[in-house]
């Protein structure tokens, strides 16, 4: 009894719904529009924003710190 209950309901949407291939399109489009908009504030924030990552100051040395818990020792 549920699955004529389901099918009836789905054959309704089915004639109601027919042709399917505008929604695809719709989709299509609006997944193209918001990739448009994706490129074009990309666009927008590398004319914005500087491109270097690294400041000319930086010299290319690193400094690490590693520092034990209070009463340790480094020799066991």
């Amino acid at each position: 009894m549920a699955f004529r209950a389901v099918q009836s309901r789905f054959e309704l949407a089915h004639a109601r719904y027919g042709p399917t291939w505008w929604v695809g399109a719709c989709v299509l489009v609006r997944v193209l529009l918001i990739y448009a908009v994706v490129l074009g504030l990309t666009y927008s924030a590398l004319r914005i924003f500087p491109v270097g990552f690294i400041p000319n100051q930086d010299k290319g040395d690193l400094i690490a710190n590693v520092q034990l818990p209070d009463s340790s020792s480094w020799i066991r």
